[in-house]
Parts: C-alpha cells; structure tokens; sequence
C-alpha cells in the first residue's frame, strides 16, 4: 500500500533538497572564485594579464622578424656584391 503523503514529510524532502541546494551553491561560489583568482590575479599576474602579456611579445617578435629578415637580405646583397666586384675587377 502506498505511504500517505503528509505535510511533515513534505517538509523533510523540501529541508533535504534545500540543504543539498545549499551546498552546491558554497561549492560553486568557491569554483568561481578560484576561476576568478586565476583570471584576475591574487597577488600576481591573472591569465587576462599574462595574455595581453603575451600578444605584446608577438607583436614584438613580429616586428623583430621583419627586421631580421631586411638585415640578412641587406648582408646577401653585400656579399654579392663583394663576389661580383672581386669577379670583375680581378
């Protein structure tokens, strides 16, 4: 035979439930603030911090790059020309 469904045991499953809602929602504000600590920083630099950080080096490394490359095509051409000359002129 089924159990008559009361108020009082209405109450238990509703105070049962709101406790386990209760803990899950401690256990979520800890998560975020970790995920918050790591994004932001908690006394050094968060991910937001270390990306910018990062995309600053690639600029950086990009520019350097193209420098680089116009210093090895100026010593190429130099070269060259020292090989050409030291042709011609004997």
């Amino acid at each position: 035979m089924a159990e008559r469904v009361t108020l009082a045991r209405l109450d238990e499953k509703l105070e049962g439930f709101m406790e386990q809602v209760l803990r899950h929602m401690e256990q979520d504000a800890k998560l975020f603030e970790k995920i918050s600590y790591a994004l932001d920083g908690n006394g050094k630099p968060g991910l937001k911090t270390r990306q910018e950080l990062l995309e600053k080096d690639l600029e950086e490394l990009k520019a350097s790059r193209g420098r680089h490359t116009k210093a090895v095509w100026s010593v190429l051409v130099v070269v060259a020309g020292a090989i050409v000359t030291k042709f011609i002129l004997g």
